[in-house]
């Protein structure tokens, strides 16, 4: 899930940094696709069967879920022509998620080293 999640974030800046003005909005479409299909599998999964000991289900579980419906929709809306700003509103309200998250990750050291996951949610947004 992380590698996944480090693809996506690579995919995600290369678009912003090349690819929104590109006349060839289709080439992103497929690494979008793939992450968010991914992230969404692999969420729903820790979500819904609960595979680590523990509240970090939640914490990584249902982030990748909107990490994965993000992608996913910004697959979708390149593929169809569609305008992205209402996805971008819901990845702000993601990002705020992630936000939250990293800061109750290193209130309650639900890891490890609680400082550099939560950071990691963090830097996320």
């Amino acid at each position: 899930m992380l590698i996944n999640m480090v693809a996506g974030l690579f995919l995600l800046a290369d678009y912003v940094y090349r690819g929104m003005d590109s006349s060839n909005q289709r080439q992103w479409i497929l690494g979008f696709g793939i992450t968010g299909a991914i992230a969404l599998t692999t969420g729903l999964h820790m979500s819904f069967t609960w595979p680590v000991i523990g509240n970090f289900n939640i914490a990584f579980g249902e982030t990748s879920v909107l990490f994965g419906i993000l992608f996913i929709a910004a697959a979708i809306a390149l593929a169809q022509g569609w305008d992205l700003f209402t996805i971008a509103v819901y990845g702000f309200f993601a990002g705020v998620v992630a936000i939250v998250v990293g800061i109750r990750i290193i209130n309650l050291n639900l890891t490890k080293q609680p400082l550099l996951s939560g950071i990691g949610f963090i830097l996320t947004l």
